[in-house]
């Protein structure tokens, strides 16, 4: 008897549950940053038209034509890597906004940094290097936004910094 009375318990459960996906409905999977995410965007404050095309703009990655693969590759230990493949080498003549011109190179070199730690918290993500630098971003779905203060720089041939400004990059997601 206690036999049918289990089996017609467990054929009322089965009943009663559709699938799996109703079950969780409502419900998000947890979330992993494990993966490689790719600069997506990289933006300045002051318009610029480093690609002399006639129009200035804040879109760093068109106007420079620079940085087209960079990557951060976030493992499941909490660790990772940067990995950088160019680099702009920039200088200025004139005066900002208007009357200046740049001259500029794209430098192809590989460049890896460490991440020796990262930790999100809500919608912020903090990333330490391994030289102890922290860079804290925010986390909005499948993209990643870092606000460098004063971290584009832009100077003269002598060397002198010209301009210094916030810099934003976004890193977005590559697959799951």
């Amino acid at each position: 008897m206690k036999k049918i009375l289990l089996l017609a318990g467990v054929a009322t459960i089965l009943i009663g549950c559709t699938n799996d996906e109703e079950l969780f409905n409502g419900f998000e999977q947890p979330f992993s940053a494990t993966g490689y995410w790719k600069l997506t965007a990289m933006t300045v404050e002051t318009p610029v038209d480093i690609n002399e095309d006639g129009t200035a703009s804040t879109d760093f990655l068109a106007e420079s034509g620079c940085y087209q693969n960079e990557m951060m590759q976030l493992l499941p230990n909490n660790t990772g890597k940067l990995i950088s493949n160019s680099y702009l080498n920039t200088t200025v003549q004139g005066t900002f906004p208007d009357e200046v011109t740049f001259t500029t190179e794209c430098i192809n070199e590989l460049e890896e940094t460490l991440i020796s730690n990262y930790t999100i918290n809500e919608q912020t993500i903090s990333i330490t290097d391994a030289e102890g630098t922290t860079w804290n971003g925010t986390l909005v779905g499948n993209t990643i936004t870092f606000i460098i203060p004063d971290g584009q720089i832009y100077m003269d041939e002598e060397m002198n910094i010209v301009l210094q400004e916030d810099l934003t990059m976004v890193y977005t997601k590559q697959g799951t």
